[in-house]
């Protein structure tokens, strides 16, 4: 069995990079969305 909190930390973990590179590509092509 999988520990629950080790589990919902990898997603967090995924989440966040998720996030950071959307922030990245938010940057990169922000002259598309001004």
């Amino acid at each position: 069995m999988e520990d629950r909190s080790q589990e919902s930390g990898a997603t967090f973990g995924k989440l966040r990079d998720v996030y950071d590179l959307f922030l990245h590509i938010m940057q990169d092509h922000h002259w598309m969305i001004s």
